[in-house]
């Protein structure tokens, strides 16, 4: 054996030389070679680069567990290894290997991999076989989020499997004084790390690839990097680089490529690939937790009951006696009960790294999705639609004509303002009622986007039209935001019309609190005291905003937009912290119950038509705040 791997590093040498470094005597190898013709026919193979014809592979288990391969006896569980023969049958090209943390995820990739590479390697002459340069070399690549990750976990694990193979060492040597990836010898066949950059393999002859934890690869939103300065997705544009590199350099099909991810929210990128690829029978998905992939491991145990959670539920430990609706007997799970302690602590984190469930939320700010649910309970009012492209004064329905709830009580108009990557999102709403301890229970009118045209900006001139346009028809609007972004010019343009504006940003609306507006409206929806339209959008939006409490700010997940969510936050924040209630007593309902527990001095004229019962709308209020009438 070590005879025909020297044969195979060092092709040139004297049969002296290979019997020296073996410690025989020459004469001993000439003996063997004349009494084994096999021997000596495979010794003549080795010293011209041949090995094993790809007819002659082994099988995936032999691989694995032959200590003449691989060597993995007893490390494999049964569950991998029926799935890796599944997965290695020649039927697939995709993997999409998803699930858990400890489910067996990366390493079923790593060992399919190496098979990939083994039978690259039986073929007398790769890039004659491919029709490719013989110059460039046919790669093999692991990708991670960065290319320390990807060397750390895939590249070490491969690196090491291969070099504590006695295959790989007899039949194809590689250069060791290489470090940072595996070069075969005579093959011009290489393993590479790489790092989730797509230009990191740019220009190569991908025949396989590892895409290690695809869920977790950076979004960046007005990228230069992308087309037209929206969204990169390192994770897609690395996938889909590298596939067609691959198909251009393998178009038979050969080659497998692995993408591997624990999972984290529905909407993934591994969900994204499914859905892709749905019905392509050249694709399969491996999908387990700790507890498929090892079942003798929890025979023996107890179990509780998970609750996942849906659109508007969040998840939860279900009680022991607890009776489930038939309808949502598919929303429950049995998890070991030796994994309580996480599900008690932290339920949606729990379900997606030990049960390996992805979840409608992570870590959300509106944690009551019932609540969420029940405040999207009105329709539309000043506006016919909730989506148009590049101009928002096609919002208004033509012809005019309106009948708006509670005509006495001002508007307050957000507009959250984009020209091409994003939408451009504009609210308008008022305060209903005052509550009985003074607090706003406030409706939103309208909610809308606007998106940009293809290879076009959003005409931001058309939000203030549409503002002028509901002024013109008698709206009550008297006050107007808008983000910082482009917005000078806009909120003098609506100055002018009579209405105060001024600039609002949701993410820093307090030096001192820049969540406040989110709070506000978070608070207000808890309460039940806030309502909007009933736009689908708008909720999942909202289902799906994360907290950043080292920035301190409410933000939304790389696959999500908060444009019109940004809306109803700043006209939440206007109407409950910047309206003095005094002054609308008599034309809102309850305004002088929120005067009454307003700061005592009120200052100014206080107008309006008291409510039945008092001769004015400052008799109102010194009853509400208990001082004897004069």
């Amino acid at each position: 054996m070590q005879v025909l791997a020297d044969a195979a590093q060092h092709p040139d040498e004297s049969y002296a030389a290979y019997a020296r470094w073996a410690g025989v005597h020459p004469e001993t190898l000439r003996k063997a070679r004349k009494a084994n013709p096999e021997f000596a026919q495979e010794l003549e193979r080795r010293r011209q680069g041949i090995l094993q014809l790809e007819s002659d592979a082994v099988g995936i288990e032999e691989f694995c567990l032959s200590p003449d391969y691989l060597g993995l006896e007893g490390k494999v569980w049964p569950v991998v290894m029926d799935e890796l023969k599944e997965i290695n049958s020649g039927q697939y090209d995709l993997v999409l290997l998803v699930g858990s943390i400890g489910s067996g995820k990366t390493y079923a990739a790593a060992l399919s991999l190496l098979y990939s590479l083994y039978r690259l390697l039986l073929l007398p002459d790769p890039h004659s076989y491919y029709d490719l340069d013989p110059a460039s070399p046919i790669i093999l690549g692991v990708q991670n989020r960065n290319r320390r990750l990807a060397e750390r976990n895939d590249y070490a694990l491969c690196r090491n499997l291969i070099e504590g193979s006695p295959w790989f060492a007899t039949n194809a040597p590689h250069d060791q004084r290489l470090k940072s990836r595996v070069k075969f010898l005579h093959k011009n066949v290489e393993l590479w790390a790489a790092s989730g950059d797509p230009e990191d393999l740019l220009g190569m002859n991908l025949y396989s690839l590892i895409i290690d934890e695809g869920n977790f690869f950076s979004k960046v939103e007005r990228s230069k990097r992308s087309v037209h300065g929206g969204t990169f997705d390192a994770a897609r544009e690395a996938f889909e680089g590298a596939l067609r590199r691959k198909q251009s350099r393998f178009p038979d099909g050969s080659g497998c490529f692995f993408v591997a991810s624990s999972k984290r929210f529905k909407g993934q990128f591994t969900d994204e690939l499914a859905q892709d690829f749905a019905g392509s029978e050249s694709t399969y998905i491996y999908d387990h937790n700790q507890w498929s992939i090892r079942p003798e491991k929890y025979a023996d145990g107890d179990w509780f009951h998970v609750f996942v959670g849906d659109r508007l539920r969040a998840p939860r430990i279900l009680d022991n006696d607890e009776e489930i609706d038939p309808a949502d007997r598919s929303l429950v799970t049995s998890v070991p009960v030796r994994f309580e302690r996480h599900f008690q602590r932290d339920p949606v984190r729990s379900l997606q790294d030990i049960a390996g469930i992805s979840t409608d939320v992570s870590g959300a700010f509106f944690s009551e999705k019932e609540k969420l649910g029940e405040a999207a309970c009105l329709n539309q009012v000043l506006v016919s639609q909730a989506d148009v492209v590049g101009d928002a004064s096609r919002l208004l329905p033509r012809p005019h004509g309106f009948c708006i709830p509670h005509p006495e009580s001002p508007r307050a108009v957000h507009a959250d303002l984009s020209l091409t990557g994003d939408l451009t999102g504009i609210g308008i709403g008022h305060i209903r009622r005052y509550d009985d301890r003074g607090l706003p229970e406030i409706d939103i009118d309208a909610i809308a986007r606007v998106r940009p045209p293809r290879n076009g900006q959003i005409e931001l001139d058309s939000v203030f039209r549409l503002v002028r346009d509901w002024n013109e028809m008698g709206i009550p609007i008297q006050w107007f935001s808008c983000d910082g972004y482009q917005s000078a010019d806009l909120l003098q343009r609506v100055g002018r019309l009579g209405i105060y504006s001024g600039r609002l940003s949701v993410d820093q609306t307090k030096p001192n609190d820049p969540m406040a507006a989110y709070e506000t409206l978070r608070a207000a929806i808890s309460e039940g005291r806030f309502r909007f339209p009933d736009d689908g959008e708008t909720v999942e939006d909202m289902l799906w905003l994360q907290v950043d409490f080292e920035k301190r700010k409410v933000d939304h997940l790389p696959n999500r937009k908060k444009d019109t969510a940004d809306c109803l936050a700043a006209i939440a924040y206007h109407l409950t912290h910047s309206v003095q209630a005094f002054r609308y007593v008599g034309r809102i309902e309850g305004a002088a119950t929120a005067a009454a527990f307003a700061v005592p001095k009120l200052g100014g004229q206080v107008t309006g038509i008291p409510y039945a019962g008092f001769r004015s709308a400052m008799e109102e209020i010194r009853y509400r705040r208990g001082i004897p009438a004069r």
